[in-house]
């Protein structure tokens, strides 16, 4: 069995695994661990007719700095809005997944943009109310819904 999920079974915005087919090295393998079947690590994620997007190590340090810029912890300014630079994790993001997005008439602001619409499940991951494949995986359906069709501008 391929690893990959299909959209009909489980929905839009789910991560499927590795390129690759059954017996190519780095193939998403199901294996059985005590009677329960468990599924190698994720590291592409794909919603139904949107782009290919790499799953990025989740970013620690960005993290910690995020965290500490929302709770205003240190020498950070307080508040959800991140100073731009180091510590924007669409900023952060955009440099991974632009040669996918790009192409598809995604701007940078637009995926920027995007990010900041995803600010609750961004806090709920700097506090550990979700996990760092949550949040990818909801912006990249986000993203994916965006995108234009044919041609089209996104708005």
């Amino acid at each position: 069995m391929s690893g990959q999920r299909s959209s009909d079974a489980s929905g839009p915005g789910v991560p499927v695994g590795p390129a690759s087919g059954p017996g190519e090295p780095g193939h998403e393998h199901e294996h059985e661990h005590q009677g329960l079947a468990t599924l190698d690590p994720v590291d592409v994620l794909e919603v139904a007719g949107g782009p290919r997007l790499e799953l990025p190590a989740e970013p620690m340090d960005l993290k910690v700095a995020l965290r500490e810029t929302v709770l205003g912890v240190g020498d950070r300014p307080a508040g959800p809005a991140a100073p731009a630079g180091e510590t924007c994790l669409g900023v952060w993001l955009w440099s991974r997944w632009q040669p996918s997005l790009e192409p598809r008439g995604c701007s940078r602001e637009q995926f920027v943009d995007t990010v900041a619409g995803l600010r609750r499940e961004v806090v709920l991951w700097l506090l550990g109310d979700r996990t760092w494949l949550q949040v990818v995986s909801s912006l990249a359906g986000r993203i994916s819904r965006r995108l234009p069709l044919q041609g089209d501008a996104l708005e």
